[in-house]
């Protein structure tokens, strides 16, 4: 029987300064996997860049907040996008 440990900061959005920049993609026991995000107002949406993170440097910095996510999410997908952006 395998055990999953639950993963409290899993989905939740990363907060600095009042400004959302990431998403947690990631959650172990020494790091965490912060995708980057732009916060379009209406919607988040997950860009392809992402880092890990000290896990204990990120959670103990009190400039960081970690967020419930109440917007949707959509994925950048570079092709559908670039379209749109360029109207073709």
């Amino acid at each position: 029987m395998k055990v999953v440990e639950h993963s409290p900061l899993k989905g939740k959005l990363v907060e600095v300064a009042g400004r959302i920049i990431g998403m947690v993609a990631e959650d172990n026991k020494k790091t965490l996997l912060i995708r980057q995000v732009h916060d379009g107002g209406k919607e988040i949406v997950l860009l392809e860049k992402a880092m890990y993170f000290d896990r204990a440097f990120i959670t103990n910095a009190y400039w960081i907040k970690f967020r419930d996510n109440k917007l949707p999410v959509r994925s950048f997908e570079a092709r559908g996008d670039i379209r749109d952006f360029f109207d073709l």
